[in-house]
């Protein structure tokens, strides 16, 4: 944690508040790592929670569960990742927020999603991607200011638009064979690091809190890096 002087100045050291061991469960990342931010966040504070780390550490599964949760109805739920946790949460925010004058809901959501992949900022919901497949294709880059804010009124909504940036991906290419013949994602040796913005808007407090969501590239092992292995994102799966 760092401290942020009224002026913006940021001073002391960051701490970790509740580090996370071994035999953690997703419940308690989630309980850990994502209870505080999203506190915060619907309060009407920004706030971020980055994943970073070795690679093949579990930084994705931990975020996002397992490879098949595009599909949240094919998740045990001690499995799912702190994402669609934190989704769930604010959806139940959402549903009991009181509506504004105009018979409208006081709160709503919008999604964002790109990546870094080296020297390129790849936005993963942009609509002249829709449509295209898995493996990092298509996209160029972008300006940090350009990124698509879809609107999710529904769960349902925000988990489709999760999915579609995870087709899209550099980190996970796209395997026919899944649950009911639905295609399957598989976890690749990914050259990305991924952003979700989470943009909550309150049209009673006319204000706009975000959520970033960073799942970082992984480092390899001293070991790899001295041999001249490249970068690799680490993610379990």
């Amino acid at each position: 944690r760092f401290r942020i002087s009224p002026g913006g100045a940021i001073g002391g050291a960051a701490a970790l508040a509740a580090p996370v061991g071994r035999g953690a469960t997703q419940s308690d990342v989630a309980a850990s790592v994502g209870r505080e931010a999203l506190e915060w966040w619907l309060a009407g504070f920004n706030a971020s929670v980055i994943a970073h780390g070795q690679t093949g550490a579990g930084k994705t599964y931990s975020l996002y569960g397992p490879a098949a949760a595009v599909y949240a109805e094919s998740v045990p739920p001690d499995a799912m990742g702190l994402v669609p946790r934190l989704l769930g949460r604010v959806y139940e925010a959402i549903e009991a927020a009181a509506t504004s004058e105009d018979g409208a809901p006081r709160l709503s959501l919008g999604v964002s999603c790109f990546e870094v992949r080296h020297a390129s900022v790849v936005d993963l919901l942009a609509p002249e991607q829709r449509g295209g497949g898995g493996g990092g294709g298509g996209g160029g880059g972008c300006a940090a200011d350009d990124f698509v804010a879809v609107s999710a009124p529904e769960l349902s909504d925000a988990l489709s638009l999760l999915a579609t940036a995870q087709r899209r991906s550099a980190n996970w290419s796209v395997a026919p064979g899944g649950a009911g013949g639905r295609p399957m994602l598989v976890a690749t040796a990914g050259r990305a690091s991924v952003v979700l913005r989470l943009t909550l808007h309150d049209s009673e407090r006319r204000s706009a809190a975000t959520l970033h969501v960073v799942d970082l590239v992984g480092t390899l092992p001293a070991a790899s890096a001295a041999a001249g292995g490249g970068g690799a994102k680490g993610a379990a799966a």
